[in-house]
């Protein structure tokens, strides 16, 4: 019989790595879709200390629907 049970590092891990890659995701969006190069530094500490993977996925399809700066700026609000 194996033993099935999942540590709770190793989820923890694979958290932190999935919201890494959203917070990746959404920067490239921004970089190419909002900002036309560099993201704002304020923008950028919201999107590091957010740890919400739902809320990263509503502002990624913002960033991709957002044609200015300022529209990306009012869908997150």
């Amino acid at each position: 019989m194996v033993d099935l049970r999942v540590s709770q590092q190793v989820q923890e891990w694979q958290n932190e790595a999935r919201l890494e890659i959203q917070r990746a995701y959404l920067l490239r969006a921004l970089e190419k879709c909002v900002c036309r190069g560099s993201v704002p530094y304020d923008l950028l500490e919201m999107i590091q200390a957010t740890k919400n993977t739902s809320l990263l996925w509503r502002w990624f399809n913002a960033a991709l629907d957002g044609n200015s700066l300022d529209d990306f700026r009012a869908a997150v609000q």
